[in-house]
């Protein structure tokens, strides 16, 4: 459903995602062809002068539409130009919008399997199931809390954290239809465009995962039930229109600020007390801090506990703060002083370096710079290079488990999506053949995707540590439980989260946990002033503008 064959960026990535799948092919363009709304100048002088939301109107299809890369005017003759063409004309019933019987039946001639909406207004009636699977429609908030409009607006103006959007099979209740895909991203609370642009691209690949799932025959294709009740929003009006945009331009300002003034500094903590521990919501674990970094130096961050004869060290990043490069070091938990970098061959930025044990071996999977996924075998003090796979992916924190006579590695990959999109493979074997799961991206949360740390069982049920960051990198760690896990099923429910306790003397952020045995090691973050830090910050940010610039 479209007005044409001129699209928006983020549904002309939609579409391009679903057709570079086999099996899957467009077949028909169901056009809206209702004439376009008189846009000569009187016209539109007429309408703002008139419009109790001419200043949001003005700002929306001005100011946001021109910066948005999201809602960026894509021409798709090349794609779909060729198609065969429904042009409807649908009548008004109040705000329904009801498709002609004769248009109904031409669509069902072709035999559709599903239907996307990116055109029309809230069509209800027999159009609904003029498709195997429906009509799918994207709503760009979390339905549960927004529904109506503007997209991705209202958890700016009230401040939340986090901003939903769902993929739903559309059925005649106003944004209650049955979602076959949700997720949350971090409102951007200082740019309206930066919020529309990631929760418009970061839904963009729902579609395609739905359809593998679906000739896969992993789903029915029905989605699950909204039982939403929350209010139904509309427009601001111009007098809220203008305290919002006032409001933004102080948020602009203070976001800018930020991080000039104050660099990170990550320290890490030894907990004597299994990892299963930390379920409990009552645990306040006691942590010895280790003295692995230097503030204005370098930080210790992202452990992993690892057994070396009859002792237990610890692996950590050692990032330096002047050369702004991670190297991974290793430390004795007894002897923390003595803290020395790890004997390997690596490349020239080394973190997270995950570590495990498979068939009496110690394995050892850092986040490297290059392409991709490289395990080590601890022998004799030294990491020696075991095996490389999926080449041409670079994952970030890169987490092996074995699971129900499986192997799966999970991550995020760099972009806009590093702390939102967790992906994950399959294997019979660590060497391989490794198999992408067929719901690739199979997690879309920034507030529990991105993998920190060390996956457990504990009562015969699995967990998953994940870095909670819905108010910004490494905010804390989100403890799951594994639900569901196969190649063509990912679910998990969240636990709890993690925050650090006001006492420590690291209590700004949070982002890894690991445990082995009776021991856990944990890293906290806090603020320090670093002028070497500030005038990378502030290099980098001038270098960023110009790329920009040049574009």
């Amino acid at each position: 459903m479209c007005k044409g064959l001129t699209f928006r960026r983020w549904q002309a990535d939609v579409v391009r995602q679903l057709v570079a799948i086999d099996g899957v092919e467009p077949a028909l363009l169901i056009i809206d062809a209702r004439p376009p709304a008189d846009r000569s100048a009187g016209a539109r002088a007429r309408r703002l002068t008139s419009s109790s939301t001419a200043l949001w109107d003005t700002y929306n299809n001005g100011w946001i539409a021109r910066r948005s890369r999201a809602l960026r005017p894509v021409r798709m003759d090349g794609d779909l130009g060729a198609l065969p063409r429904v042009e409807a004309l649908v009548r008004r019933e109040g705000y329904s919008e009801l498709f002609d019987a004769d248009d109904i039946e031409e669509i069902r001639q072709h035999d559709l399997d599903f239907i996307l909406r990116f055109a029309f207004g809230i069509i209800r009636g027999d159009i609904l199931y003029a498709a195997r699977f429906g009509v799918w429609s994207f709503h760009h908030d979390d339905e549960e809390a927004y529904r109506g409009s503007p997209p991705a607006f209202w958890e700016l103006v009230e401040d939340t954290p986090v901003t939903g959007a769902v993929l739903q099979r559309l059925t005649d209740r106003l944004d209650g239809g049955r979602i076959l895909d949700k997720g949350w991203f971090p409102t951007a609370r200082h740019s309206y465009v930066k919020n529309t642009d990631l929760v418009h691209l970061g839904g963009t690949d729902w579609p395609a995962s739905q359809a593998r799932l679906l000739l896969s025959g992993a789903i029915d294709g029905e989605g699950v039930p909204s039982t939403s009740t929350a209010p139904v929003y509309k427009k601001p009006d111009n007098g809220r229109t203008f305290s919002f945009l006032a409001h933004q331009a102080g948020r602009f300002v203070q976001n800018h600020a930020r991080g000039l003034a104050f660099a990170d500094h990550w320290e890490v903590g030894l907990v004597r007390a299994p990892i299963s521990s930390m379920l409990d919501l009552s645990c306040e674990p006691s942590v010895e801090w280790l003295p692995l970094g230097k503030p204005g130096s370098w930080y210790a961050a992202d452990p992993f506990l690892l057994r070396d004869g009859t002792r237990t060290m610890v692996l950590y990043e050692h990032f330096d703060a002047r050369s702004r490069v991670g190297t991974l070091w290793e430390a004795d938990i007894d002897r923390p002083a003595e803290a020395r970098p790890v004997d390997a061959d690596l490349d020239a930025h080394a973190s997270y370096p995950y570590a495990f044990e498979a068939d009496g071996r110690t394995i050892v999977v850092p986040q490297l710079a290059e392409p991709g996924v490289h395990l080590y075998e601890r022998k004799g003090g030294r990491l020696e290079p075991l095996v490389s796979v999926l080449p041409d992916v670079r994952l970030l924190d890169p987490t092996m488990l074995f699971h129900d006579g499986l192997w799966w590695l999970f991550g995020t990959r760099p972009g806009s999506s590093s702390l939102t999109k967790l992906w994950g493979w399959w294997a019979p074997a660590l060497e391989g053949p490794w198999t992408e799961h067929t719901a690739n991206p199979i997690k879309t949360d920034v507030r529990s995707a991105r993998p920190a740390g060390t996956p457990f069982v504990h009562d015969g049920r699995l967990y998953r540590p994940a870095q909670d960051c819905s108010t910004g990198y490494g905010a804390g760690v989100a403890l799951c439980e594994v639900l569901e896990l196969g190649p063509q099923r990912f679910r998990e429910r969240l636990v709890r989260v993690l925050r650090p306790s006001t006492v420590w003397p690291n209590r700004q952020g949070m982002h890894t946990l690991s445990g082995r045995g009776d021991l856990t090691v944990l890293d906290a973050r806090r603020y320090v002033v670093d002028p070497h830090e500030s005038v990378a910050e502030l290099r980098g940010r001038v270098a960023r503008v110009r790329g920009r610039a040049r574009r």
